[in-house]
């Protein structure tokens, strides 16, 4: 199972709650290079799903600091816990 964890200025959507699947999670799309830091490198960071409210209020958002996780968590979509 994908998982993310996306935090910015105290606020954090995440997949996982209490460690199982959120089936009404937002649509994250991540396309990230890992290269030596010394490189410059380009990618996106594109999330579906967010509230008109909060998109509406983008400018307390500008220019903060976030926090990005993603990875894969066990188990897929439909199993169940053994």
């Amino acid at each position: 199972m994908r998982y993310y964890k996306f935090t910015v200025d105290g606020r954090t959507w995440t997949s996982l709650y209490n460690g199982k699947f959120e089936p009404g999670a937002l649509l994250v799309e991540m396309d990230v290079n890992v290269l030596p830091s010394d490189q410059g490198s380009q990618g996106s960071f594109i999330v579906h799903g967010i509230p008109l409210q909060l998109v509406s209020q983008q400018n307390q958002f500008f220019n903060k600091p976030f926090t990005l996780e993603g990875g894969m968590s066990p188990g897929l979509p439909l199993a169940t816990e053994q």
